[in-house]
C-alpha cells in the first residue's frame, strides 16, 4: 500500500489505482484478513484521499469487514493468556531453583556422610591390621 502511494507520485493516480485494488485483492484473499487490515490501517486512510470511487468503496467495504473490538478482545485474551503462563513458568521456576538448592544440600550432606565412613572404614582397617 505505501508502494502504491508512493506510485501515484510516479506512474499517475489510474495506474496507482489498479494496483490499489490488486493488492486489496491479496489482502482479502488471506485467511484472516482483520489483523493485517489493522496493520495497514493507516495506509488504508490514506487510499481514501484517491479521487476513485471504486478504489474507495473498496477500502470503505474492507475497512467495515474489520471487527476491531474483536479483534482487540482477541489480541487482549492472547496478552492475558501470555501473562498467565509467564506468570506460572516464573513460579515452575522458583520452585525448580528451591529444588535445586535443596538437592545440592542433600549432596553435600550425603559428601560429608560418605567421608565419615571412609573415615570410619580407615581406623577399621587399620584397627584390624592390628590386632
Amino acid at each position: 500500500i505505501q508502494n502504491t502511494l508512493s506510485a501515484a507520485k510516479l506512474h499517475g493516480e489510474a495506474a496507482s489505482v489498479a494496483l490499489a485494488l490488486v493488492t486489496l485483492d491479496s489482502i482479502s484473499a488471506c485467511p484472516q484478513p482483520d489483523s493485517l487490515v489493522i496493520a495497514v490501517f493507516p495506509e488504508l486512510c490514506k487510499l481514501l484521499a484517491f479521487d476513485d470511487p471504486s478504489l474507495r468503496s473498496r477500502v470503505g467495504e474492507m475497512m467495515a469487514t474489520v471487527d476491531v473490538g474483536e479483534v482487540i478482545a482477541q489480541t487482549v485474551a492472547r496478552a492475558e493468556r501470555a501473562e498467565e503462563r509467564a506468570e506460572r513458568l516464573e513460579n515452575e521456576k522458583e520452585e525448580l531453583l528451591i529444588e535445586i538448592d535443596d538437592s545440592r544440600i542433600a549432596i553435600d550432606e550425603l559428601r560429608d556422610e560418605n567421608d565419615r565412613l571412609q573415615r570410619d572404614i580407615a581406623v577399621f582397617s587399620t584397627s584390624s591390621a592390628l590386632t
